[in-house]
């Protein structure tokens, strides 16, 4: 569960965008890897990102995100888990 701000300039045919947000998340599994440790199930995740919809009706998105996820210090280890993401989004 992950509440979200999306600012916006609406614009005739381009509507760019910044985003953000803060919540909680239960993995399916804890996750012990090179590149992350997130020893347990519960998380805090957080994001922000760019990104534009499009369209004649605005029925298309596009955006590159920043994801984060950690337990917060509540179990150790605690390195926590950082990716990229990009999405594409049509609406119909």
């Amino acid at each position: 569960a992950t509440p979200s701000l999306r600012l916006e300039r609406r614009g005739e045919h381009l509507s760019p965008f910044i985003e953000g947000g803060i919540g909680i998340h239960y993995l399916s599994d804890t996750v012990d890897a090179s590149h992350a440790q997130l020893s347990t199930r519960f998380q805090f995740g957080d994001y922000v990102g760019v990104g534009a919809r499009f369209g004649r009706d605005g029925q298309y998105a596009i955006s590159a995100r920043f994801v984060h996820y950690s337990n917060g210090g509540i179990h150790k280890p605690n390195r926590g888990a950082d990716m990229g993401m990009i999405n594409f989004a049509y609406r119909f």
